[in-house]
């Protein structure tokens, strides 16, 4: 989905709607959070194998690493969201950020 939605970004920003620029860089970012969570989430069983040998099971292993993979992501994006939602959208050069230019 990442991929997905990156291909289509200049699209379908090119229709100069706030919002939907909003939804872009919002999914971007959860979709890229989302790969480094799962990513990080498949570490657990190569520790597990290696340092935990022997009697390691773990209760509704799947459904706690999917948790954590989609909830951590959907929580820095709510946070995000809650603090600015001008953070995600398009950028401007202004005089207010005269560094931006670099």
């Amino acid at each position: 989905m990442l991929n997905m939605v990156f291909l289509t970004d200049s699209w379908l920003t090119s229709f100069n709607r706030p919002g939907l620029g909003i939804t872009v860089a919002m999914l971007l970012h959860c979709f890229l959070l989302a790969a480094f969570t799962w990513m990080c989430l498949e570490s657990v069983p190569f520790y597990l194998a290696r340092v935990k040998v022997f009697n390691v099971y773990v209760p509704k292993y799947i459904l706690k690493c999917c948790i954590a993979g989609w909830g951590i992501p959907a929580i820095v994006i709510a946070l995000v969201l809650v603090i600015n939602k001008d953070f995600y959208g398009n950028g401007s050069l202004t005089e207010s950020h005269p560094y931006s230019n670099l």
